[in-house]
């Protein structure tokens, strides 16, 4: 149960259930929650401000003031955007003149990410000058109506396509290094749209490119 006293334990807010599980969600979900808090004391209060240590969470009161007997309520929004495992995240409500602690809200869940690919970085190392060179990785857990759009990448010597692979929700990428690269070191980026393009799954690619003897 979550307390918050103030005016020398003459005011109290309760919360009976002040965790919130979600279980499991996918990554890139928007978690909405409301908490209810009633005033068990003797004076009104007034909440003096809802905060969160995290950019992902947000927390609004339904009013200001609660009487004695009176509830209000807490809304609570997590962005589960770029989150995945495990989740505990909190929300600190306050009152005017209070010297105690903030009351506690907590949300706690998992966050699934169903899309991810394998290597997360694509090399190509020491390859010999004027020559042509492949890469692939394999794009797994991409939902039939999430099908991934074209990848792209701003280096004009990487060439991309995507084919889907031999299982459901798998699908290859494979990159090709034009001959035309000179040599030297350089790194780019393949950028594949995913979620319904709502979403950028960024891959690093490495390059090395040796002189000619």
């Amino acid at each position: 149960m979550g307390l918050l006293w103030a005016g020398g334990a003459v005011a109290q807010l309760v919360c009976n259930d002040p965790i919130f599980d979600f279980g499991k969600r996918k990554e890139g979900e928007v978690i909405v929650h409301t908490f209810v808090l009633r005033n068990q004391g003797e004076k009104t209060v007034v909440i003096a401000g809802v905060d969160s240590g995290c950019s992902c969470l947000s927390g609004s009161p339904s009013k200001r003031k609660v009487a004695p007997g009176e509830q209000v309520a807490i809304n609570v929004r997590l962005d589960l955007t770029r989150r995945s495992g495990a989740q505990d995240r909190a929300v600190y409500v306050s009152i005017e003149g209070s010297k105690a602690k903030r009351t506690t809200l907590r949300l706690t869940g998992e966050s699934i990410v169903l899309t991810h690919v394998k290597p997360r970085i694509l090399v190509f190392r020491n390859v010999p000058s004027g020559t042509e060179h492949s890469r692939t990785a394999i794009l797994y857990g991409v939902e039939e109506d999430l099908a991934p759009g074209l990848p792209k990448s701003a280096s004009p010597y990487l060439a991309c396509s995507i084919r889907p692979g031999t299982k459901k929700g798998e699908y290859i990428l494979t990159v090709l290094l034009s001959k035309e690269m000179p040599a030297g070191r350089t790194t780019a980026a393949i950028q594949l749209p995913i979620y319904k393009n709502r979403e950028i799954l960024t891959i690093p690619v490495y390059m090395a490119v040796q002189e000619d003897d």
